[in-house]
Order: structure tokens, then sequence, then C-alpha cells
């Protein structure tokens, strides 16, 4: 196994301690996309879910596809990621506002 793919697998291991530690025992992580994941989302009246940052998911995509075009993984990651509904425990994604320096 080579470093970087030790580094994502221990990132993930990590990642998922966290998420249970947060009471998300059922949470749903998308493969490949741990270092999009921002947080957790807390909503009334809602499961509280995985948040991402919409802006690093659409990167990962484009690393991904061999530096597709921004449109291309625009596309992408709407339809085959944010558009998807896996259940109550669909994550969220956010768009951070651009004063947002975190």
């Amino acid at each position: 196994m080579g470093y970087g793919r030790r580094l994502m697998a221990d990132t993930r291991i990590e990642l998922e301690d966290w998420v249970i530690d947060q009471g998300l025992e059922d949470a749903i992580l998308f493969d490949a996309l741990d270092t999009a994941v921002i947080g957790v989302a807390r909503c009334k009246n809602r499961e509280t879910v995985v948040a991402y940052d919409y802006d690093k998911v659409v990167k990962i995509i484009r690393q991904q596809c061999d530096n597709c075009s921004v449109d291309e993984a625009l596309e992408y990651v709407e339809f085959n990621i944010t558009d998807a509904y896996v259940g109550k425990m669909t994550p969220v994604f956010i768009h951070k506002w651009k004063a947002y320096d975190g």
C-alpha cells in the first residue's frame, strides 16, 4: 500500500470514529470524499447528518476525472452526489459564503 493510500485509510478510520462520537452510527460517508467533510448538520425535526463542503467535493471530482472541466465536474456532482437521496441520513452539501474564512 502506497503512502498516500495509507494516509487516506487513516483519515477514513479517524473520520468514522469522529462521526460515531457525534452519535451518528448510521451516518453516510461517500467514498473518496473524506477530505471534504466539514462537520455535521443539526436541524430540528431532521436527522443529524454529515456535512460536506460543496466546493471541495467539486475539486476532488475534478482531480479524479483527470482535471475535467468545471462544468463537467459540476454536472457530475449535481447528478450523482448532491441529488442522490440515500435515505434519512443523506448528507448535506454546504455552499460556503465567500466571506467565511474557516
